[in-house]
């Protein structure tokens, strides 16, 4: 039987990509032809993929089309006309960030003579596809722009109610790579 592969690396790192190089370990006289990759995604808890089949050599293979900012593990074994190697240990990376793919949900609000209460839904993990670091609060006042708000938290109070009137608001969630989709603008209407 072939012997384990050996040094599985993760050689180049862009998006969603991750290229893989390994070294065959000793063939036992036959020639290698495939080798299968395991893999596996840790969230809170473990995921397995599907199997993959590459055709060696060469001795590399792309996992493409993983989730931003993931914990991923990978093995593999080796097979030639004897059979299958067994697997080499298995090695942990993580993916890069990427800027949230979805805009927060359910941004209401409340309004007194005081303040202007917002709150937003949180994001989920697999949307986020980062670290949140701030929630972006842009809105506008007769179609003009006002300075945009940051709130590390998924609320936020702003005083003195009144000056809010008709004002429009929208909320994107930000990683250290950039802020994601608006939500749908939320018209602040006295409750009627």
């Amino acid at each position: 039987l072939p012997a384990a592969p050996s040094g599985l690396q993760v050689l180049r790192m862009e998006d969603n990509n991750v290229t893989l190089a390994w070294k065959p370990g000793f063939n036992g006289h036959s020639e290698l032809t495939t080798c299968v990759v395991q893999l596996s995604r840790r969230s809170v808890r473990r995921w397995d993929l599907p199997q993959q089949e590459v055709q060696v050599p060469p001795h590399l293979h792309v996992l493409s089309a993983l989730r931003s900012h993931q914990n991923y593990s990978v093995r593999l074994s080796c097979l030639n006309e004897v059979g299958a190697s067994p697997f080499c240990p298995w090695i942990h990376f993580q993916t890069p960030e990427s800027v949230p793919s979805a805009a927060p949900r359910n941004l209401t609000f409340e309004l007194s003579e005081q303040q202007l209460a917002l709150s937003w839904a949180v994001l989920q993990e697999e949307q986020l596809q980062g670290r949140l670091i701030a929630y972006k609060l842009q809105w506008s006042r007769g179609g003009e722009p006002q300075e945009p708000l940051l709130f590390k938290e998924n609320s936020a109070l702003l005083s003195g109610g009144g000056r809010f009137f008709n004002a429009s608001f929208q909320v994107s969630a930000c990683t250290s790579v950039g802020c994601g989709p608006w939500s749908p603008p939320v018209l602040v209407l006295p409750a009627s």
